[in-house]
């Protein structure tokens, strides 16, 4: 039996995030979990990001990192993304981190994922958001999945 999606909408303020990033292609990537090895073998227990950004033919960006202050001296090889204000509609992947790809296929196909939310559609001009919290150990914490909304077209 397969679990329902369940979403919620939150209204969440501008950041920036800083960290490492890596061009990496839909579904399971390799690059994504040599990047976050990388990442946190130089950061302590915060809560962190993955951030995707710059989709085209079914490549796209991904960031890990933290929340970091406008002007702000950055690691070297770190760089910044800001993510606007913004409406989102909130995820939550439960399990072991290999079977992330699942939910956000979910997320993406099923009628409880994205098709799912009234009057609202996914912003595929802003970043979409992993958030691990400062506690997370690979399946032992949700990891939530943020997905950058607009009002739909009429």
């Amino acid at each position: 039996m397969t679990k329902r999606l369940t979403c919620t909408i939150t209204h969440a303020p501008q950041r920036l995030i800083a960290g490492l990033q890596t061009r990496a292609t839909i579904g399971p990537c390799a690059a994504i979990h040599e990047l976050w090895h990388q990442f946190c073998s130089n950061v302590g227990a915060k809560q962190s990001y993955g951030v995707c950004y710059d989709f085209m033919d079914g490549v796209y960006t991904y960031l890990a990192g933290l929340d970091v202050k406008v002007g702000e001296p950055l690691p070297d090889g770190w760089v910044s993304i800001a993510v606007p204000e913004q409406s989102f509609a909130v995820f939550e992947h439960n399990g072991d981190l290999s079977t992330i790809s699942n939910t956000w296929s979910a997320i993406v196909d099923s009628d409880d994922g994205i098709k799912s939310i009234e009057g609202e559609a996914w912003d595929h001009s802003a970043p979409t958001l992993e958030v691990f919290p400062s506690n997370f150990k690979n399946g032992g914490c949700p990891v939530t999945i943020w997905i950058p909304l607009v009002p739909k077209a009429t």
